[in-house]
């Protein structure tokens, strides 16, 4: 069984580096961290990964205009159903000098009214994130519903 962290960190990959930003402002949260080295994923990484999105505290899912691919947002609205209060989504407005569309930042906002809906916290910057998850820490509380 998987050890206890308190966040994943789900979302963007690719080339993004939101996590190692994240990371850096982390003040003693422990945290797993999904992404491996591109063409190096194994069939026990999947299941290493499916054990901590069970075991950990919070999900974490942030969305930036480096994504690829659809299954984060899959992912975070799955997890606003079976954690919520504990499913964190942010989408960051700009990554490596990229920005989402007019129309997909419209859709963005309506994904946050939704996972709002379910109880998912929503915050809008990778410090916002990152104040919540200390704070969190630091006083040892979690939040059942924020």
């Amino acid at each position: 069984m998987a050890d206890h962290r308190d966040v994943f960190l789900g979302g963007t990959c690719g080339d993004s580096k939101w996590r190692d930003t994240l990371i850096a402002k982390l003040n003693g949260v422990t945290y797993f961290n999904p992404v491996k080295p591109p063409g190096t994923w194994t069939r026990e990484d999947e299941e290493l990964e499916n054990k901590y999105k069970k075991t950990c505290e919070y999900m974490l899912f942030i969305i930036t205009p480096e994504m690829q691919g659809y299954y984060s947002i899959a992912e975070v609205v799955e997890s606003s159903f079976k954690k919520p209060g504990r499913t964190i989504f942010c989408a960051l407005d700009t990554d490596n000098e990229k920005s989402f569309s007019d129309v997909q930042n419209k859709s963005l906002r309506a994904t946050e009214r939704l996972l709002q809906r379910n109880k998912a916290i929503v915050k809008r910057s990778l410090d916002e994130v990152a104040n919540f998850l200390n704070q969190k820490h630091k006083s040892g509380k979690s939040c059942i519903i924020c």
